[in-house]
């Protein structure tokens, strides 16, 4: 089962990515088309649950935009 997180930029993507895999998540980010009206979102794509994924990075202050 996997996750795909929404992020705001390319640094909190790469943060992630990095915090994630740290928690032996498996994970790649992709950039998200037509989500946002201003500037750019990133999503990080995971292995595993969504809900896992989310407690580590709401624990290190990473602010998630959306899930799906």
């Amino acid at each position: 089962m996997g996750c795909n997180i929404e992020l705001e930029s390319i640094t909190h993507a790469m943060k992630a990515r990095d915090l994630l895999r740290k928690n032996k998540f498996g994970v790649r980010i992709e950039k998200s088309v037509g989500r946002q009206k201003k500037g750019c979102a990133y999503s990080v794509i995971t292995d595993r649950s969504c809900q896992s994924a989310m407690d580590i990075l709401e624990t290190a202050g990473i602010r998630i935009l959306g899930i799906s």
